[in-house]
């Protein structure tokens, strides 16, 4: 992936969730993105960020995994918003641009304003898509968890 194709992010904390015999295999990372918006990140195995990363600025490497309330069109500005429900602390409503020329059965890129996340692709994204006949739309996205993949500095 390039850097265009990633959200930049800062760290602000990081707090490990399960922790076996020294070994963290997953942790919550509390990043920033770059309009100020706080976000809570799920960082599995293997883990993406360390402690020296804090305060740092990185680009990161973001999926989302959708809850079963599925996607729909809207006119709302793209960005991150506060969960409708909080499934889980790595909840979040997400609203993007699909930025892929065409929809295939991999993740589907989201453009959020201020980077790109990446989504599973679902059937009924791809009804909605035909039915509109174009992929220039605001797509909304309750998610469940929104992981974190990979992360670089920049």
């Amino acid at each position: 992936m390039t850097a265009k194709n990633k959200l930049p992010i800062e760290i602000v904390a990081i707090e490990p969730c399960a922790v076996y015999k020294g070994t963290v295999y997953d942790q919550t990372v509390i990043a920033r993105l770059q309009d100020g918006t706080p976000v809570s990140l799920f960082d599995l195995t293997p883990i993406s960020t360390t402690d020296d990363m804090i305060g740092k600025n990185l680009q990161a490497e973001v999926s989302l995994l959708p809850a079963n309330d599925g996607a729909s069109w809207t006119v709302k500005p793209v960005g991150v918003y506060p969960p409708t429900e909080q499934l889980s602390e790595w909840s979040h409503d997400i609203i993007g641009e699909i930025i892929a020329e065409e929809l295939t059965a991999g993740p589907v890129p989201l453009d959020i304003s201020c980077g790109t996340v990446y989504t599973p692709m679902t059937e009924e994204m791809k009804e909605m898509a035909n039915e509109i006949g174009t992929l220039k739309r605001s797509l909304y996205l309750h998610s469940s968890r929104l992981d974190l993949n990979e992360c670089v500095q920049t």
